[in-house]
């Protein structure tokens, strides 16, 4: 299978990806704790990434210890960078937890994050979106589907 999979346009790579993703999660919101899938809305915005000329693809999902967000991360490859893309079950959770970071980015909560480069921190309905790079075009792709960062420098 390896072989075969490696003979595929990377377009064709993420459209499976994507795909499976969509079949492996129901159409429930995602589940704190059940970091088994992506959930609907990470979905949707990597189609959207997709069509407006990025590459987007899952990496991973993970629970980030270190993170004081409630939900798991979803690490995807945007244009080869890291973002992790963090779903809730409602928007007044997410947006209780996107009121804790501070405007640069610098806190989360009661936490000091100390980055290894730049954060960016973007909105959407029940997700959060954290960039921590300074590539303009995934900054440019992320602002174009999300709107303005809302905190991070």
């Amino acid at each position: 299978m390896r072989r075969w999979i490696g003979r595929l346009e990377p377009a064709s790579l993420a459209l499976i990806v994507t795909i499976a993703a969509a079949l492996a999660c129901d159409s429930s919101p995602a589940k704190p704790g059940n970091p088994a899938a992506p959930g609907p809305e990470t979905i949707q915005l990597l189609a959207a990434l997709q069509r407006n000329g990025a590459t987007a693809e899952v990496a991973e999902i993970m629970r980030l210890e270190v993170m004081p967000f409630s939900v798991p991360a979803v690490r995807v490859l945007v244009n080869g960078s890291n973002v992790h893309v963090f779903e809730y079950a409602t928007v007044a959770v997410a947006d209780a937890e996107a009121a804790g970071v501070s405007a640069d980015g610098s806190s989360i909560g009661a936490t000091q994050v100390l980055w290894v480069s730049t954060p960016h921190f973007f909105r959407g309905s029940r997700l959060i979106v954290l960039y921590v790079g300074m590539d303009p075009m995934v900054i440019e792709a992320l602002a174009s589907l999300l709107g303005p960062q809302f905190a991070g420098r």
